[in-house]
């Protein structure tokens, strides 16, 4: 297909996602370099220190543009802050992404969701965030992604059911449950050197861009993009990007691309505060999330939508510290949850025996909700009690509650079995009254 996004529209007209990245296009064949004098445009370099084909900043779910760049013949070099954690947030995920009608779906003789429909559920879910380019971009390039990453470089994927799920995609949606229930639009990684999700991810691009030989400079931060021109008059271009490390600043030149894939900007107290729509008290991310590449990109005229969302999950305070940053990449054993700091726990709603309620009794979710999904019911403000109405929220359940007591914690009945107490940060009451007390 042929990609009708130019550098220019690229940066004034708003950014489009691809393969999970901000991809800002690099300079032409002309190297002539010239400072613009634009306080806001980086000089431009009198040498450079390094000179690839395309920069790729960041090691989450933005490697697959690494591998693509590498598969049509480019030089690529990758960029990771951490000094050690390799997959940034993306290496605690759950291991899934978006495929309706994948191949291995079709395969195993699923019925194919017509585009038309999915189209529309992808519209009414977007709630009139997104447009036509975007939502026909993601329809013609899903299957293909992953089709290039199975036959390019044998990703383990496997197409995901769930037999007894309440929604096909994300949300339930008429049009699509009617007929295609239970036709579920995921992928999964398979496991992958005896790791699951999102580590068997890690672990799988880690293993192809070592064999493929691409440069991976670990403890280097990306910091400012190098434009050739005044972004103010659009007419210029990135052609490289300056780069952070232990021992001084780099200038890197990018003969075709920079590609921005840093993450979010949980760490950055002040980009919080002001894009989200209701307080953050803890985050899952990794302390390097400072929003990097939201500021680089911004700084050379991007174009930015949807700063007000992020994925949300619900956590209870277990321990009276509220440390703000739940996982450590350094405590991480391989195993689900073992990165997660002790002090909070990451709920598991809609479970059977359970409802929510704020602190006036009041029930605001749909429990079985998709996390993100889920999180969107924590906005209300009231505006008679100047006090956001539904923080915090109250998980009620009775002894017929079969979900664990948080993510990674054991259920009623496994305690019962074992005979261990019930934590101290589970109240219990014997009647309607004193829980409402």
């Amino acid at each position: 297909m042929e990609n009708a996004i130019s550098r220019r529209n690229f940066l004034i007209g708003g950014a489009t996602a691809a393969l999970g990245g901000l991809a800002l296009a690099g300079c032409s064949a002309d190297d002539t370099l010239a400072a613009t004098g634009d306080a806001a445009t980086p000089v431009l370099p009198e040498t450079w220190d390094k000179e690839v084909d395309v920069v790729v900043v960041g090691s989450g779910s933005i490697l697959p543009a690494a591998l693509k760049a590498y598969a049509e013949g480019m030089e690529v070099l990758i960029l990771e802050k951490h000094p050690t954690h390799f997959g940034g947030t993306s290496y605690f995920h759950g291991g899934g992404c978006s495929c309706p009608n994948s191949t291995k779906a079709l395969e195993m003789g699923q019925l194919e969701i017509p585009r038309d429909l999915c189209k529309r559920y992808m519209e009414e879910s977007a709630c009139g965030q997104s447009n036509d380019a975007i939502i026909e971009g993601l329809l013609d390039n899903y299957v293909p992604a992953i089709d290039f990453l199975a036959d390019e470089y044998d990703l383990p994927i496997s197409y995901f059911n769930r037999p007894n799920s309440a929604f096909t995609l994300y949300t339930p949606h008429s049009c699509l449950e009617e007929e295609y229930a239970g036709v579920s639009g995921h992928a999964v990684v398979d496991p992958y050197d005896d790791l699951t999700m999102g580590r068997a991810w890690t672990s799988y691009f880690k293993d192809a861009i070592d064999e493929c030989g691409i440069e991976v400079m670990m403890g280097t931060a990306g910091k400012k993009l190098i434009y050739r021109g005044n972004p103010m008059l659009e007419d210029g271009e990135v052609v490289g990007i300056y780069a952070e490390t232990a021992d001084g600043t780099l200038a890197i030149k990018a003969r075709r691309g920079v590609i921005l894939g840093t993450g979010g900007f949980d760490h950055n107290k002040e980009m919080v505060d002001h894009f989200l729509p209701n307080p953050m008290f803890a985050t899952i991310a990794v302390e390097t999330n400072t929003g990097d590449g939201h500021l680089m990109a911004m700084e050379v005229g991007a174009d930015l939508h949807n700063m007000r969302e992020s994925f949300r999950m619900a956590f209870t305070p277990t321990a009276p510290e509220m440390n703000y940053q739940i996982t450590r990449p350094e405590t991480d054993e391989g195993t689900i949850a073992s990165e997660q700091q002790t002090g909070k726990m990451i709920n598991t709603a809609g479970r059977p025996g359970s409802l929510i309620v704020n602190k006036y009794g009041e029930r605001f979710v749909n429990e079985s909700a998709a996390y993100d999904l889920f999180g969107k019911g924590f906005e209300a403000y009231d505006t008679g009690m100047n006090d956001w109405r539904n923080i915090p929220g109250f998980l009620i359940f009775d002894g017929t509650y079969s979900g664990p007591l948080g993510h990674g914690m054991p259920t009623l009945a496994q305690l019962a079995e074992t005979g261990a107490a019930v934590p101290d940060y589970v109240g219990q009451y014997d009647s309607l009254e004193e829980l409402a007390s």
